[in-house]
């Protein structure tokens, strides 16, 4: 049959070409039925190689000697002759194209199976991006519906309150009014009362009857029933009070729905606890952890470290014993009010003799020197925490390039460093220090 697209076309048909039914390797041409019949009746072209049919059969042919390439050599890893092997090649390994089809078949079921493999992780890794883009969509549509909650009582308790500070206003204007009609009436009438009391004086002091004047003066010198007004305050600022009043009171309902917030916050937070225990091999002069590792102790008359050891520091500051490079952590440590701490996490990297701490360094941390607390960063960036934090928590999250402060026990947000670029191993960082004998240690909080 006349050839079609796709199919390998007789290399002897003239006018028309016809489909090829074999390829012969020794020919180098590809046959229809028809040219192909002396192959099975010629005994010389019997012996010839048949194949099925396949397009460009010059490739298989040795460029070099012309002849069919037959073997493989293992040393090149390329197809080469029969001449090649006795020349070239004659001092590698060389095995014929059957021989190491088969084999690089098996090798392609082996690559076949661990493709699969790669496909399957892949196939698994592709479902949790999907499930946990379904849970952040959740969480997404919660957290717009748990802020829709917020703001609108929010705005409710605002319209409550300004309708609340209205009315007050308003009830007291009426007070106010009213107070005012009854002190103006009095002081009308003492008015006139005095009005007419100067009249009489008037006219007494008009009289040539002085006997008449003087039995008449006494009486009307005397001014009675009528009150000291100097004493009488007048109040134009009443309102003020109550319009702070009230905005107080908003305040403190802002902060109570803020620490509602916080709460849920490091309720989250917790779900990433960290066993966090202090690394004894990176602590510092003075520093001494106990064998749980959870507590950390500074005391002047300790031993000093051996200043060989690299990782350790010169100055009373330890690491955690536990690093990360990726995730979401959480722990909280109890921190004492006479001393002084920092809190926070130090690149692996970071300088471990006379090192100050701050970002620049690689230290993302907060503390308390003496009486001030502060982020440590340059310039230093004063903390105003009243009343004091005795318990604080730190999270962080590596791929987003944040670590956060919290005061747990008041549920309360100090600082957070953001949009940081981490390249880097992150471990959990600590100072302790004491200006008096007895100081309170930093304790890890269990979670």
């Amino acid at each position: 049959s006349a050839v079609t697209p796709g199919q390998v076309k007789c290399d002897v048909c003239a006018d028309i070409k016809y489909k090829a039914l074999k390829s012969c390797l020794v020919c180098l041409t590809s046959y229809c039925e028809g040219h192909l019949e002396p192959h099975g009746r010629v005994p010389s072209l019997m012996r010839h190689k048949l194949i099925d049919p396949l397009e460009n059969l010059q490739e298989r042919i040795c460029k070099k000697h012309e002849k069919i390439l037959e073997f493989f050599c293992r040393f090149e890893q390329v197809c080469i002759c029969l001449l090649c092997c006795e020349t070239d090649h004659k001092d590698h390994e060389t095995v014929s194209i059957e021989e190491e089809g088969a084999e690089q078949k098996q090798n392609i079921e082996s690559k076949k199976a661990k493709i699969k493999l790669m496909i399957d992780d892949r196939m698994e890794k592709i479902k949790e991006f999907t499930d946990s883009s379904e849970m952040i969509r959740e969480k997404a549509n919660k957290e717009v519906d748990d802020s829709d909650e917020l703001f609108n009582t929010l705005v409710n308790r605002v319209q409550v309150a300004h309708t609340e500070l209205k009315s007050n206003i308003e009830t007291k204007l009426q007070k106010s009014q009213e107070r005012d009609k009854v002190m103006i009436e009095e002081l009308q009438e003492e008015i006139a009362q005095l009005q007419r009391k100067n009249c009489e004086l008037e006219e007494l002091s008009q009289s040539d009857d002085h006997l008449h004047l003087l039995l008449t003066l006494q009486a009307l010198s005397t001014i009675s029933d009528t009150k000291d007004w100097s004493k009488i305050k007048v109040y134009p600022d009443l309102y003020m009070q109550t319009l702070r009043r009230a905005m107080t009171h908003l305040v403190h309902t802002f902060l109570s729905q803020l620490k509602t917030l916080t709460d849920l916050e490091l309720t989250r937070m917790r779900q990433y606890k960290e066993g966090v225990t202090f690394d004894p091999f990176t602590a510092g002069c003075c520093l001494v952890v106990s064998e749980c590792g959870k507590v950390l102790k500074y005391n002047k008359m300790s031993s000093p470290s051996s200043s060989d050891d690299m990782e350790r520091f010169d100055c009373p500051m330890v690491l955690g014993k536990k690093g990360f490079t990726s995730g979401r952590h959480y722990w909280e440590v109890q921190v004492g009010l006479r001393t002084d701490w920092d809190v926070g996490v130090a690149k692996e990297t970071v300088d471990r003799t006379s090192v100050t701490p701050k970002k620049e360094n690689g230290f993302f941390a907060i503390g308390k020197r003496c009486s001030e607390y502060r982020v440590q960063c340059t310039p230093y960036t004063l903390l105003h925490l009243c009343p004091r934090p005795t318990s604080v928590g730190v999270y962080v999250d590596y791929m987003e390039g944040r670590v956060s402060f919290y005061d747990v026990e008041r549920k309360l947000h100090i600082h957070s460093f953001t949009r940081e670029s981490f390249t880097e191993k992150l471990f959990p960082y600590f100072y302790l220090y004491s200006w008096a004998k007895k100081c309170k240690p930093l304790v890890i909080t269990p979670l």
